[in-house]
This record gives structure tokens, sequence and C-alpha cells, in this order.
């Protein structure tokens, strides 16, 4: 069998063919980071658990730490995976297009972040009749998941935690804004926030608000920030709609 993969450029080229390539490039990266490495760093996690079980107390002290220390690794390099595989994964379901209802999906961001986060409550608040808007459900719901998650973490020890997320037409869209009264970032944090493995805030990873900023920028919107040390911090998205939507 002969194969040949013959890569000249030629002036006739279809239009398009390499955002193809390109677009062909992401589809592989992301399913090796979505599906195979973190089902290789599970494997790794139960590894390490099942020999600290089955050794039992032929461990001493230290190798026990050290199983520990393996097993939350791998951990934490399979929640990284995964983050970055929906950088890629949310990117091409908000250019495959779709629309999403403001009032379901800023009701079931503040659930699931009210079950995953139990003690520290989210309120939210609509105003007003909103219009369906022009980006993907998932995608939506995961920008304001994100946003709810940082705000969550931010809690001050000692302080009651108050996370409120609201959303009303403005000129121009619909503007989601959620709000703390968590530790707050200086000028130099929030100058390093939406940086992939930069960040200063409780997204350690710095992948959340990342992931935010390009989906919002995908999709020609708007991303604020106001923080102040100490008081807390607000992030508000803007949506665009066309006049009469």
């Amino acid at each position: 069998m002969d194969l040949v993969y013959d890569f000249r450029r030629e002036t006739d080229s279809p239009p398009g063919a390499a955002a193809e390539q390109a677009e062909r490039l992401l589809a592989c990266f992301q399913a090796g980071l979505g599906h195979e490495l973190p089902n290789r760093l599970v494997a790794l996690q139960g590894t390490a658990r099942m020999l600290e079980a089955l050794a039992g107390d032929r461990l001493d002290g230290e190798t026990r730490q050290l199983l520990g220390n393996l097993a939350s690794l791998a951990r934490r390099t399979d929640e990284l995976a995964r983050a970055l595989a929906a950088v890629g994964r949310l990117r091409r379901e908000l250019k495959a297009g779709g629309t999403a209802v403001p009032d379901e999906v800023v009701a079931e961001a503040a659930a699931e972040t009210n079950l995953l986060s139990p003690g520290r409550p989210v309120e939210y608040h609509l105003g007003g009749a909103l219009p369906v808007l022009p980006v993907p459900r998932g995608v939506l719901h995961q920008v304001l998941l994100q946003l709810l998650r940082n705000a969550v973490q931010a809690a001050v020890a000692g302080r009651p935690p108050r996370v409120r997320l609201s959303a009303e037409r403005v000129a121009g869209g619909v503007e989601f804004r959620v709000a703390d009264n968590g530790r707050g970032l200086d000028d130099s944090q929030a100058e390093r926030l939406g940086e992939p493995f930069r960040s200063a805030g409780p997204d350690r990873q710095g992948l959340g608000l990342f992931l935010v900023r390009q989906l919002v920028a995908e999709w020609g919107g708007v991303l604020r920030l106001h923080s102040e040390p100490g008081r807390g911090t607000t992030v508000s998205v803007l949506v665009p709609v066309r006049p009469g939507g």
C-alpha cells in the first residue's frame, strides 16, 4: 500500500482550508485532554489509593503521605486537563450557534453552585422580562458557573458570605452581574486574572476567568471587573442583543 500526504501550498487551495486544518487539530487536542488523559489520571489516582489500602499497616508514615500526594497530584492534573478541554469544546459549541433563555440559565447556575457549595448560598435577581439570547445555553451556563464558583471561593473567614447573581436589560443587550463580599483583589492581582496558570484569585489555575474571557470575546460581548481588597469583587458580562431582539 502506498500513501502520499502532499502538504505543498498551492495557490488554488480552497477557501478556509487553513481554518479547517486548525479546527481538526483543535478537535484532536480536545479529545486527548477531555477523554484519553483524564481516563489515565483517574486510573493513576485509583492505583495510588489501592496501594495504600493493600499495604495497610506495612506502610510507614512518609510512604503513606507520598502515595496520598501522588493521588492528589493526579486529581489536580485531571481537573486541569478537563478545564483545558472545556475551552475548546465550549468554543466549538458557541460557533455552532444556539440560544439561551436568561431566566432558566440564571436559576440553574445558582442552583448548581448552591449544591456544590453548601453553606454559601447564592441569591439571584432578574430585572423584568429578558429576551432570548443569541448564545448557546450550555455556554452561558458555564460562564455564569465559573463566575459564581470564583465568588463563593473568595469568602473571608469569620464573615457571612454573600454572593448575588443578577441579570437585566441594558443598552445593547443583557448584562449579568456576579457580586461577592469576599477578600477582593488589589490592582496587581486583578491584572493577572484571566491569564492561564498565573491567577492570583480563588481560581488557582486561572482557567475559569480565562475561559470566561475567551467565550465573551467570541460572542462579541463585554467583560468588566471591579474589586477592592477586603470588600469584594463584582464581575459583569454583557451579551449583545440586536434591536428588536
